[in-house]
């Protein structure tokens, strides 16, 4: 395979913008070269596209403004990105309550998330392994 599948989604961080997110993401999934089909199954679909709401909905809340959604299909890892214009801060992760909760849902489907910093605010970034079916654990 040559140039992994990629997909940018870019949204101005109002209402409607997660469910695009999400919507985009799912028609990505499913629109992915068959030289993918051993690598995507429907459980790694969703859990890639709980992942995107997830991480779209904490931008849209947190930030103010435009965001960018980056999926990127190489095995043995989706990798999803949402860059926002809030400068990374705390990782709510750790809050108490339901503050974060999302955030917990991202990490325990993935290999963990990670807040970097970026020009004009941080990037939040999960990457879920995937392969085979019983590949991934």
């Amino acid at each position: 395979m040559d140039d992994p599948p990629v997909l940018v989604v870019r949204m101005d961080g109002r209402a409607g913008s997660v469910h695009r997110a999400g919507r985009a993401a799912r028609a990505f999934l499913d629109a992915l070269p068959a030289a993918y089909e051993g690598e995507m199954d429907e459980r790694v679909a969703e859990d890639v596209v709980l992942i995107v709401t997830e991480l779209t909905s904490n931008a849209c809340r947190h930030a103010p403004g435009p965001c960018t959604l980056r999926v990127t299909v190489e095995p043995p890892y989706v990798d999803v990105a949402v860059a926002d214009s809030d400068p990374p801060g705390a990782f709510p992760q750790a809050a108490p309550g339901p503050a974060g909760y999302g955030l917990r849902i991202v990490s325990r489907l993935s290999e963990g998330v990670e807040v970097r910093p970026a020009p004009g605010g941080k990037v939040v970034r999960a990457a879920l392994r995937v392969g085979p079916a019983g590949a991934s654990g």
